[in-house]
């Protein structure tokens, strides 16, 4: 009986972890560096606002402390 060839399928399972158990500080700080992020800090009590091309995103003044990331990627 002549023996068949076939493929042998491996199924790789990627586990990725529950990101609401991870704490805001600790995605800040993971997201903080890497490449195609930039890091915006407001000190405290000092006023920033949010824009797009002179859009207001946000209409209500804030004031820090804040961090503000921009994210290229």
């Amino acid at each position: 009986m002549p023996e068949k060839m076939g493929i042998i399928s491996k199924e790789v399972v990627i586990i990725m972890p529950d990101l609401s158990k991870i704490s805001t500080k600790s995605l800040v700080d993971e997201l903080r560096n890497r490449e195609a992020v930039q890091e915006i800090t407001a000190e405290p009590y000092q006023e920033f606002e949010v824009r797009v091309e002179s859009e207001r995103i946000d209409s209500i003044p804030k004031s820090g402390p804040a961090v503000i990331l921009v994210i290229w990627d």
